[in-house]
């Protein structure tokens, strides 16, 4: 390969992940797996974003929650609510999880609303989230990637039931990060402060 294709593909990578907001690195994405006995119903509730990796969209964001609700028909409702500072106002973005049983852990997010599926689908946000680990009353760590062969680009997201984590949880969601080869040196904590 030239010194011109490799430029060409590095600039793609930048795109694509400036694109999907998300952080481009070369590669595959990590073989990751879903905790094992993923159990949805204790899993739902709300959540409060603790730390997260770069993410274009949610860059100047601050006190983000989740919350998942699950419906009978097999689909998930998760509500993401943050703060933008700027406008000093609270936002909300919904997200639909069909067929949350069919892969225990795995959450395919696409964004609620009324434009096309096609469109939903590609939308900030909307994605492949992977919930790595959980003890469903402290934390949960979840990852999302997107692999483009020779490129990648993902977020790492964890999540507290309250305003922070235990240290117990962290060392637990730093570890799984590294056992997953997973960078998790690019975590930013979340500004949580007047929330």
């Amino acid at each position: 390969m030239t010194r011109d294709h490799l430029l060409f593909i590095f600039a793609m990578a930048m795109a694509i992940g400036v694109a999907y907001g998300q952080r481009p690195a070369f590669g595959r994405c990590p073989n990751v797996t879903a905790k094992a006995d993923f159990d949805i119903d204790k899993f739902v509730g709300q959540w409060n974003e603790i730390e997260r990796s770069f993410y274009l969209f949610e860059s100047s964001l601050s006190c983000t929650q989740l919350n998942f609700t699950l419906y009978e028909n097999d689909t998930m409702r998760t509500e993401v609510t943050y703060r933008v500072p700027w406008r000093g106002t609270s936002s909300v973005s919904s997200y639909r999880v069909k067929d949350v049983s069919m892969t225990p852990g795995e959450l395919n997010m696409v964004l609620d609303g009324p434009l096309p599926s096609v469109i939903a689908r590609m939308a900030p946000g909307s994605g492949k989230y992977i919930v790595l680990d959980t003890d469903y009353t402290d934390y949960a760590l979840i990852y999302s990637c997107t692999d483009l062969r020779l490129v990648h680009a993902d977020f790492i997201w964890v999540l507290g039931r309250g305003k922070d984590i235990s240290v117990d949880a962290r060392t637990i969601v730093y570890s799984t990060l590294d056992k997953s080869k997973v960078n998790r040196d690019r975590l930013l904590l979340t500004n949580n402060k007047d929330c």
